[in-house]
């Protein structure tokens, strides 16, 4: 808590006033038409996006590491991606600030700890989730168990995408982790939030950021929320020099939660990916929770989405149990998103509808007029 304490002190005001709001296809536009050294490249558009301070990189990302516990004495295996993507390098980079040892640039070189005979000083983990699953198999298939191979890691640090319950354990136990820890930010922001424990409610680096949300029209710093709030980020870094990020809009939206001596946030996914349910907005990240507590012991989930209101609007599917318990999973949905309750009712089973399967894989792909998406929840991931 020290390092949190130590933000909460050194807080940036927020002075935007009536600043406009950049969007991802305004920054991707600036971005080509700037003259700034090219540094990093977004990771949705590919589009080589300008940063002069790189000296602010790692600062922020030490700043994150800092939140999650790692210390000096951390030694780093870099799964993070390599040019002309940023988390590898900027991973390094913090890891750098900190005064701690990388092992090696990017996920390309995972071998590399190996090759040179260092593997088993490796403590520190950082990686995208789905890449630290995959160089999992790739370790286990050339070298043998991972954690035989690195011995001695016992921290994970997840960033990139949503953290899926069943994701987090399976990393744990290919790895050998004792904890894993959230990392949340962009390739054009940098890193955002960290979280210092297992849970998914992280401290944002408002010593870094301005951070506020869209709510209803309106923008609200998240120091201002009093009660817990949903609504779109949107970031600002001040200390950006060569192109100006004001009000910039990531197109996630976030869970605000009031603590002291700083919010926390929990990172809910795309605003796009969300499913409107006439009006409330339920989102993978929720949906993810709420499977993983309801359904432990679940094999794999599909989850079918309806644009249109057909009998059923959202169908999960669910290998590897007896009881469907369709009543079950509503409630636990409704502790993430109680507007739910307005949209769907005391009748879930009209709206939302689950489903046990021998076999997942005997789920036809629908392609029905009115079916909007086909999301794979837990596919492939053993609990």
């Amino acid at each position: 808590m020290e390092h949190v304490q130590r933000i909460a002190a050194t807080q940036l005001p927020n002075t935007l006033g009536d600043v406009p709001v950049m969007t991802k296809e305004e920054f991707a536009r600036v971005a080509r038409e700037s003259d700034a050294p090219l540094r990093f490249a977004t990771s949705k558009s590919g589009v080589p996006a300008p940063w002069a301070g790189i000296d602010h990189v790692a600062r922020i990302c030490a700043d994150a590491l800092r939140v999650a516990g790692v210390t000096d004495e951390a030694v780093h295996l870099n799964l993070g991606a390599p040019p002309p993507h940023s988390s590898g390098w900027s991973a390094n980079l913090g890891f750098a600030e900190l005064g701690a040892t990388s092992l090696n640039r990017s996920f390309d070189y995972w071998e590399r700890p190996i090759e040179e005979g260092v593997a088993e000083t490796a403590t520190v983990l950082s990686s995208i989730p789905g890449k630290a699953i995959d160089v999992a198999a790739e370790v286990e298939e050339a070298y043998g168990d991972p954690g035989d191979v690195f011995p001695n890691l016992s921290v994970g640090l997840l960033s990139g995408q949503l953290l899926r319950p069943a994701t987090r354990r399976t990393i744990g136990e290919q790895w050998n982790l004792a904890e894993t820890r959230e990392l949340y930010g962009s390739s054009e922001a940098s890193l955002v939030a960290a979280a210092p424990d297992e849970s998914r409610k992280l401290v944002p680096l408002l010593n870094r950021h301005i951070l506020e949300i869209e709510v209803g029209g309106d923008i609200v710093d998240v120091r201002d929320v009093e009660t817990p709030t949903e609504g779109s980020l949107l970031i600002t870094d001040p200390a950006r020099s060569a192109l100006t990020l004001r009000r910039y809009r990531q197109g996630d939206r976030v869970r605000v939660y009031p603590d002291d001596p700083l919010p926390r946030i929990t990172p809910l996914g795309r605003a796009d990916d969300a499913i409107d349910l006439d009006g409330a907005l339920l989102h993978a990240a929720d949906l993810f929770e709420a499977i993983g507590e309801v359904f432990p012991d679940a094999s794999n989930t599909v989850v079918y989405v309806h644009d249109e209101s057909p009998p059923t609007a959202v169908e999960v599917f669910i290998e590897g149990v007896a009881d469907p318990r369709t009543d079950d999973l509503y409630e636990a949905l409704l502790e993430r998103q109680p507007a739910l309750s307005h949209a769907v009712g005391e009748q879930p089973d009209d709206r939302i509808a689950v489903a046990t399967v021998a076999d997942i894989d005997d789920l036809p792909f629908l392609d029905d007029e009115g079916l909007k998406s086909r999301l794979i929840v837990f596919a492939a991931e053993q609990s």
